[in-house]
């Protein structure tokens, strides 16, 4: 089996030896695309960004703008992959960097321009307006950063991408003609006598979680990968190569959504933007919280299950799922059974320390569940770090609760990051506040039981004593907003 993916008007075709390498390397040193640059190797910059489209059953395209440096090729198979280059001179993102001199050293350039392009076919892919106004223009370019802060002019090209986007020109032409050489390509290249993952002869999948867990079973050392935004930093920064790689964005079942009587289940390679984008349909108060999430390229590669997986103290979906009280959904393969095995497990089971779970060497997230119960809570959720977006939580708090009638705590769930060697859950808080009023000696004691819990320690983002006064503030913040609220509630009820 090959790794396929179409690029400047051809396929390229590379033995799966290379699935490990960058994609921003191989573009550059072998394929001759000079307009992706390199800037920090680690997904912060953007200068390396480039947009992928794949087909989508569900939604007829999957477009995002991706960071290069730490994309694997092995993530690109049968994907279409657009650099700056590949734009004519009259492309309407082209025009409009022109028309308001949005250029200006230069370096950082073609990735605005990726940013914008992966805007413009969403856009066109659904019939709306490009960029309605500048705060969806600053989300769009939450991935880049412009060394010479010339921002003012590539949020004028970006509101004015519609301006040069004749009606008459289909922009997606190019999008379905590059699927349909990728898709012949492929049928063309079929084998019968199927290559695994790994290399190594095998038969016709039948199921591809099946086929994807008896490899893993085999070749224990070899990685799961999903959005790669973590294995990339091993690749690019680290140079370490992992002992191969297991793509989990190609089985289907780990990359939907699916909502029934028992609550919403998420695939755990599902995009973390998809997910965060559904989050708001039921819970819009979570907006701030979910876009300093990194930045839009982060976001449309990173994937749910991994930043559960990493259990990193300052990973910003484990509090916020752990508020929810998701549930993790297991699978492996019995090698003597010759069978999947399944387990479900509570986070406070999942999370054993610092960056270690109860994940078997051989085990992946199949999903999460978030239960039904949870549509019901409200949700504050607050993240403090150096930067405002792209940038690693100094502390992270989440709260998931609801105020019964006598303004008293109903439900209450409190996770906290960054302010210990794991994410926290504050069981003590929670159990003494529940079913309390917002007394001033209960809020008192409940901050300093919360100042016992958390363990803060020195480091490059911030101090344990920052840390400890940033908890203190952020709880106090919420006390504050649920009396408001509440006092606001009881007005509009005539009370």
């Amino acid at each position: 089996m090959t790794i396929v993916f179409w690029q400047d008007n051809k396929v390229h075709e590379l033995d799966r030896s290379q699935s490990d390498r960058s994609l921003l390397d191989y573009l550059r040193c072998e394929a001759g695309v000079k307009s992706v640059k390199e800037g920090c190797a680690q997904g912060d910059c953007g200068a390396c960004a480039v947009t992928v489209v794949q087909a989508d059953p569900h939604h007829g395209l999957h477009i995002r703008v991706v960071n290069s440096c730490i994309k694997p090729l092995l993530s690109l198979d049968q994907s279409l992959v657009f650099c700056a280059s590949d734009l004519p001179p009259e492309h309407p993102v082209v025009e409009a960097m022109l028309q308001n001199d949005a250029s200006q050293c230069g370096f950082c350039t073609p990735g605005f321009v990726m940013s914008l392009y992966g805007a413009f076919l969403e856009a066109r892919h659904k019939g709306v307006a490009c960029i309605p106004d500048r705060a969806a223009a600053l989300e769009v370019f939450s991935g880049n950063l412009c060394r010479c802060t010339g921002y003012v002019s590539l949020i004028d090209a970006a509101l004015t991408m519609d301006t040069f986007s004749h009606s008459d020109v289909d922009w997606l032409a190019p999008i379905r003609s590059g699927l349909a050489v990728l898709d012949a390509y492929v049928k063309q290249k079929k084998d019968p006598n199927m290559i695994s993952m790994l290399g190594a002869p095998g038969d016709l999948p039948i199921d591809p979680i099946v086929d994807t867990l008896r490899e893993k079973a085999e070749h224990v050392d070899a990685s799961f990968v999903a959005g790669a935004t973590d294995l990339g930093l091993w690749l690019s920064r680290k140079h370490q190569r992992p002992n191969g790689l297991l793509d989990l964005c190609r089985i289907p079942q780990l990359t939907v959504s699916q909502h029934d009587d028992q609550g919403w289940r998420i695939g755990a390679a599902r995009p973390l933007q998809a997910v965060f984008d559904e989050m708001l349909v039921y819970w819009p108060e979570l907006r701030e919280y979910l876009e300093r999430f990194a930045g839009r390229p982060i976001r449309s590669s990173a994937s749910l299950g991994g930043n559960l997986a990493s259990a990193s103290p300052i990973g910003d979906c484990i509090p916020l799922l752990w508020a929810m009280d998701a549930r993790l959904s297991l699978k492996s393969w019995n090698l003597e059974a010759q069978a999947i095995q399944e387990r479900e497990l509570s986070i406070d089971d999942f999370l054993k320390g610092y960056r270690r779970t109860a994940l078997l060497p051989h085990e992946l997230i199949e999903s999460i569940l978030i239960p039904a119960s949870s549509k019901k809570l409200r949700f504050y959720a607050r993240k403090i770090s150096k930067r405002w977006e792209d940038d690693i939580s100094s502390v992270s708090m989440v709260i998931g609760y609801s105020i019964n009638a006598e303004a008293s705590f109903g439900d209450l769930a409190i996770a906290l990051g960054g302010v210990a060697e794991q994410v926290l859950r504050a069981r003590e808080v929670e159990a003494l506040l529940r079913g309390q009023a917002f007394s001033l000696d209960k809020i008192a004691k409940a901050c300093g039981v919360l100042q016992a819990l958390i363990r803060p320690i020195d480091d490059a983002r911030a101090s344990a004593a920052y840390r400890r006064a940033i908890c203190d503030e952020l709880f106090c913040a919420f006390i504050a907003k649920i009396q408001h609220d509440h006092r606001e509630d009881a007005m509009e009820s005539g009370y």
